[in-house]
């Protein structure tokens, strides 16, 4: 049996539990990513993103201008793109849609889309077609391969902008997975602030495994930090890092770059 002390000596030996512990976390990783890439997955994902255009109301316009639509009178435009992909790495088939239950973008029943089309496709062979009614646009497709799918510009009167992406695929009993926000070139800033956490946390780390990586005078007057702060160290880098990697994660660019729409967006 392993006693506490014998365990805390080998933290203090200068590479050997640092060593023992990278071993350990990189393993798990490598037997992490090894077993998803064996999974085959059929997952739809989707993204949006919203633009305010014109808000009669919020923007105060005067009485005089008049703003309309096909000769209609609107006191609100919105634009929102939505990114519709296979995000997994199985083929899925139009003929696995519910009939019933199709999937479609829904918004508030007392707006109306003025307008969709669909900017960007991966390839025009997958057959991604769109069908606008008052206030739903209904998605459809002969079948999509992994990293298969479309952007489409949407037109509407709706104040929340964000739709509801509604329908049922065989096969896919978690539905249409909201990977949230499209993220432009504005948020180069939060990037390079969410990768400056992730270094710092990476220094953390290191540097409770590897105490001895530095000189001495580093650490103060009060020296080497103890066993506990070392350990105090570990969980709070780890944290660190993990909320940092989720925040890349969620910055990251999730679908295919033939679906970008930067040079869409004003």
């Amino acid at each position: 049996m392993v006693s506490l002390a014998s365990f805390r000596g080998l933290f203090c030996k200068p590479y050997l539990g640092g060593v023992g512990v990278l071993i350990g976390i990189l393993g798990l990783f490598l037997w992490y990513v090894g077993y998803r890439s064996t999974r085959l997955i059929a997952r739809i994902s989707y993204q949006i993103k919203v633009s305010r255009l014109i808000d009669k109301e919020k923007k105060r316009l005067p009485e005089e201008i008049k703003i309309t639509f096909n000769n209609k009178e609107l006191d609100r435009l919105v634009r929102t793109f939505l990114v519709f992909w296979n995000s997994g790495n199985k083929t899925i088939l139009g003929q696995n849609i519910v009939e019933i239950d199709k999937p479609r973008a829904v918004f508030n029943e007392d707006s109306q889309i003025l307008n969709a089309e669909i900017v960007r496709r991966t390839r025009d062979v997958n057959q991604f077609k769109i069908k606008k009614n008052e206030n739903e646009l209904i998605l459809d497709f002969e079948y999509l391969d992994a990293g298969d799918g479309a952007s489409i510009e949407i037109l509407h009167t709706d104040e929340k902008g964000t739709p509801n992406i509604k329908g049922t695929i065989k096969e896919m009993p978690k539905g249409i997975v909201n990977y949230g926000t499209i993220q432009t070139k504005k948020g180069k800033d939060y990037l390079i602030l969410t990768l400056t956490g992730f270094f710092i946390s990476l220094v953390i780390i290191f540097l409770s495994v590897f105490p001895y990586s530095v000189p001495l005078k580093f650490w103060g007057k009060e020296g080497m930090p103890s066993f506990s702060s070392r350990i105090f160290m570990i969980v709070s880098g780890l944290f660190l890092s993990g909320q940092s990697s989720y925040a890349l994660w969620r910055l990251k660019r999730r679908f295919p770059k033939k679906l970008t729409i930067d040079d869409l967006i004003a």
